[in-house]
């Protein structure tokens, strides 16, 4: 990590801040501290209001102190007391919109028949015809939060489970990538994303992370994977929210290139979730990470590796698109340039070509990376002909689309950076090179 500085970014998540609110606050804020040595202020996190996400300016210690987390343990605690305090709190003009919300009728389950139930869920289901708004369905909820946070609770779940399907016919260590068609064949009688599609309501079914946490989870819950652990491999005790936090943490990564860790059992879930989603994120051990370091360093260009690695890509690079009539090709470069771009657009009209960086641009492009790449530039071009200072990142966002940003070298020979909106309306960085 070190070594890696000044040539990637790191970002931290607010998968992180949840699991230092369990720590020791000494712990916590000596944590916090090594931290931003990495991560500086490069933080992912979700407006889980607006169901938006955002990479915001924030050191980790900043970030952490901006949440409530005893709140969030209180819920966890007693829902419907903690619930219930909320909606009566006096003089609250905001509170006092939601609180009807919860008296709106719902469900009309007088005609709900639960005699053919098995026992215990007959008990717990007992008084259900008496559900009718969201307020009813929370009080049905005694234990809730410790529900949520008791890995016992989760394991008799799992028994529950094993006891009426066998996981063998479909789970991942049997059947690999086949387990989705192959819950068809089971009690399930359905595959294993549309048991996940089942989960999601409404809006939540369009929502990225909705659909990343409940296929993360649910390989798991429903017997895809199972994590073990200790010597004799015994069922590790997790509990619904551990999953829960683990596969917050495997979907901020998937906005990155690379999420490493050494829990084999989010290393598996993650691996797997990511290729069911489309997500190029790569899942890479510590062991793994150090290795690939080495070829990220080796990766870094001067002026002349980055000639001849353009001569050669364009030479013998893959042609993922040719343009016949504006005479225009893109080619797969052979290895990222500055360990950034990896696709080559040239335009043989105008004599110009275009590095750029092809992927999910889901939320645009952080500051941070254009101005790593403006460092990157300066140290294999020398100094740009811009006699400007370097650029904080929030006077980064002053550039509009389309604005060269830097320039290298004079009209024969020039190079440029500049934001850029391609013709899937993704904002991207590009490189370009006039001849």
């Amino acid at each position: 990590m070190e070594s890696l500085r000044g040539i990637c970014l790191f970002l931290f998540s607010e998968a992180h801040l949840d699991d230092l609110s369990k720590s020791n606050e000494y712990y916590r804020n000596e944590d916090l501290t090594l931290m931003e040595q990495y991560v500086n202020n490069n933080y992912i996190c979700r407006d889980h209001i607006y169901k938006k996400i955002n990479f915001l300016l924030a050191t980790p210690t900043e970030a952490y102190n901006s949440h409530d987390f005893a709140a969030q343990e209180n819920y966890l605690k007693d829902p419907v007391d903690y619930i219930n305090n909320l909606l009566n709190t006096e003089d609250n003009e905001y509170l006092n919109l939601i609180k009807p919300l919860f008296d709106i009728p719902i469900l009309d389950l007088s005609e709900f028949n639960i005699e053919n139930l098995p026992e215990d869920l007959k008990n717990k289901l007992g008084n259900i015809k008496d559900i009718k708004t969201l307020s009813d369905i929370i009080k049905l909820l005694p234990n809730f939060g410790f529900s949520l946070t008791d890995p016992k609770a989760f394991r008799n779940h799992q028994k529950h489970l094993a006891s009426f399907i066998d996981r063998d016919s479909y789970s991942y260590d049997k059947c690999l990538f086949d387990f989705d068609q192959k819950m068809k064949e089971t009690g399930f009688q359905k595959s294993f994303m549309d048991l996940v599609d089942m989960i999601a309501s409404g809006s939540d079914k369009d929502d990225l992370y909705t659909n990343f946490i409940n296929t993360y989870v649910g390989l798991e819950t429903f017997g895809v994977t199972e994590e073990k652990t200790g010597k004799k491999r015994k069922v590790k005790a997790n509990s619904y929210m551990d999953l829960y936090h683990d596969a917050a943490h495997a979907f901020f990564a998937s906005f990155t290139d690379y999420f490493i860790t050494d829990d084999k059992g989010v290393q598996v879930k993650s691996f797997i979730t990511y290729k069911l989603l489309g997500i190029k994120t790569q899942v890479l051990s510590s062991k793994d990470f150090i290795g690939r370091a080495c070829l990220l360093l080796k990766n870094e260009d001067d002026l002349n590796s980055f000639k001849l690695g353009l001569k050669h890509s364009l030479k013998t690079g893959l042609v993922v698109d040719n343009y016949i009539f504006s005479k225009r090709q893109i080619v797969q470069s052979l290895y990222p340039f500055f360990n950034y771009f990896d696709r080559v657009q040239v335009e043989l009209d105008e004599m110009t070509i275009q590095l750029f960086r092809s992927r999910d641009n889901r939320n645009g492009i952080m500051y941070a990376e254009l101005q790593l790449l403006i460092d990157k530039c300066t140290k294999a071009f020398g100094s740009s002909n811009e006699i400007i200072n370097r650029e904080s990142l929030t006077e980064l966002s002053k550039y509009e689309k389309g604005q060269i940003i830097r320039s290298w070298g004079d009209k024969s020979n020039l190079i440029q950076i500049s934001w850029e909106v391609n013709s899937f309306d993704e904002e991207i960085i590009v490189l370009g090179l006039k001849f």
